[in-house]
């Protein structure tokens, strides 16, 4: 036993020396009644010599293995795994549905603030559609902010720069809707 491994040798067909390594402590006799799966590795030097320090008894020269014990291996992990994975299959039919109706959804956004932007000056239906966006990046900007630490967009900003520009975007878009609109179809005019 060493640092909550168990270690339990055995001689393997071809004279080798194989060690099966558990992540817990085990009761020797109930272990061996059992065949074990798990995967079979070249020992480390490393492993050998703390073996050997812990008193195993391993032969100098010897070809020396471990086997890491696999305590979740078998068949019924392996039919979770089938079920795992037709519940993502099934999950995936579902994704093309529902990305046509976020496009569908985006789309009247984006369509409803392009009205709002050419809309005549004064009218305060296209005030409440830019402050709604104004809004929407108001907490887009705080979210950036408060949970952007250590993280980069495309790997070159870090997510709280763009944290403080959505917060100040948004906060002029509902501060000043009528100076946006009139900013941003100018703008639009020129491209």
């Amino acid at each position: 036993m060493s640092d909550g491994a168990a270690f339990l040798p055995a001689r393997a067909e071809d004279g080798s020396t194989v060690v099966a390594r558990f992540d817990r402590p085990i009761q020797c006799d109930a272990v061996a009644a059992h065949p074990l799966t798990g995967i079979i590795e070249p020992m480390t030097p490393e492993r050998a010599a703390d073996l050997r320090a812990a008193g195993l008894a391993l032969a100098d020269g010897a070809q020396l293995r471990t086997l890491d014990v696999c305590t979740s291996c078998g068949k019924d992990n392996a039919r979770l795994g089938v079920l795992v994975c037709t519940c993502f299959v099934l999950l995936g039919l579902f994704l093309y549905p529902l990305r046509r109706a976020y496009q569908s959804l985006r789309g009247r956004a984006d369509a409803s603030l392009q009205a709002a932007i050419q809309a005549a000056p004064q009218a305060a239906q296209a005030d409440r559609t830019v402050r709604a966006w104004g809004g929407a990046a108001l907490a887009v900007g705080a979210l950036a902010f408060a949970l952007g630490d250590g993280w980069m967009a495309y790997g070159i900003v870090p997510m709280r720069w763009i944290g403080v520009v959505a917060l100040l975007l948004g906060g002029w878009m509902m501060a000043f809707p009528a100076r946006y609109r009139a900013l941003a179809a100018r703008a639009k005019g020129r491209v």
